[in-house]
């Protein structure tokens, strides 16, 4: 591969890097999109490098699932290591589902330490609306909670959407830091 080559894969490189730092999207699309751009950073790398890129597509999942796990927050690893017992998925099937559930955690944790501080609610219905409103990218869905909750409390749905609006920027900003992180030591460990 000459150095002409070697620069325009290097700029789509770049081009792909300044993407994933820029993506302001929900967090599902944003885990969909990013592992997207993951995959065509790595193809371009390897290819750049002469490398197989067949090779570097497939992750190692026993060497994986112990970082994985090691990675996680302490406050919600037990709650992860957990639902990865329940699962049945394997390899990267199981890492992609664990790590959705670990942001997804870490969003309700965020929201509900936010709400709980302000309102007295009982669990079970905080837990429930909360859980809703992240499964619903930011909205708390019609449903009887929502119902309760109108009744007991109105303005707790906007303090629920408000905190989950705030907590998702910032979970994007850490997921674009870490994405940027990540890149720069793949890119060292293909030198």
């Amino acid at each position: 591969m000459n150095d002409k080559q070697k620069a325009e894969l290097d700029d789509a490189i770049s081009s792909l890097e300044h993407r994933i730092m820029g993506l302001a999207i929900t967090l599902s699309m944003a885990n969909t999109k990013l592992d997207e751009l993951r995959s065509e950073v790595d193809q371009l790398k390897a290819i750049r490098d002469g490398k197989r890129p067949d090779l570097l597509s497939s992750l190692d999942f026993a060497l994986d699932l112990p970082d994985f796990i090691e990675a996680i927050p302490s406050s919600v690893r037990g709650r992860i290591i957990a639902l990865a017992q329940e699962l049945e998925e394997t390899g990267d099937t199981l890492l992609d589902r664990l790590w959705q559930e670990t942001r997804a955690l870490l969003l309700y944790d965020a929201i509900y330490a936010d709400v709980d501080a302000e309102y007295d609610l009982p669990n079970p219905i905080l837990s429930r609306t909360i859980r809703g409103c992240i499964d619903h990218a930011g909205r708390v869905p019609d449903g009887a909670d929502r119902d309760t909750l109108l009744c007991e409390c109105p303005q707790i749905l906007a303090a629920i959407e408000s905190a989950y609006q705030k907590h998702i920027r910032v979970q994007l900003q850490a997921m674009g830091k870490q994405a940027e992180a990540h890149l720069q030591t793949m890119g060292k460990n293909y030198r």
